[in-house]
């Protein structure tokens, strides 16, 4: 499975989450795949946080991908480039602890520690 269809498999399972009339599922899903041009002005600046999070996420995505796809190999096997990949990885889920819009930071730490499991780390290595 490459790192993007994880990301669409992460949103599948996303949509139908709410506590009572919160559908917070609903909201994580439009803030992964909404531009910053479409929200609320009066939502602008944070939307623009939020989506900076979602361009790194999707950026280390298809740096993953674009390494499978040219090396057969997973980047958690790359001896170098692999530690630089989980260390990105590791950096945008300290920044879940500031301003994140509309994104779930539980889930979003979910999604982060699913794709280096996915490229070949352990959660160890994840969160260790």
């Amino acid at each position: 499975m490459t790192c993007n269809e994880l990301i669409k498999d992460h949103m599948a399972e996303m949509a139908g989450k709410s506590v009572g009339n919160n559908n917070y599922g609903h909201s994580h899903n439009m803030a992964l795949c909404q531009s910053v041009t479409t929200v609320p002005r009066t939502y602008f600046e944070k939307s623009k946080m939020e989506q900076a999070i979602v361009m790194m996420i999707r950026g280390c995505a298809n740096y993953a991908d674009a390494h499978f796809s040219l090396y057969e190999q997973p980047l958690g096997e790359c001896a170098i480039l692999g530690d630089y990949w989980l260390d990105m990885m590791k950096s945008i889920r300290r920044m879940l602890n500031g301003e994140i819009g509309r994104l779930y930071a539980g889930a979003v730490d979910t999604l982060l520690c699913d794709l280096a499991v996915n490229v070949g780390f352990t959660k160890e290595q994840f969160y260790g």
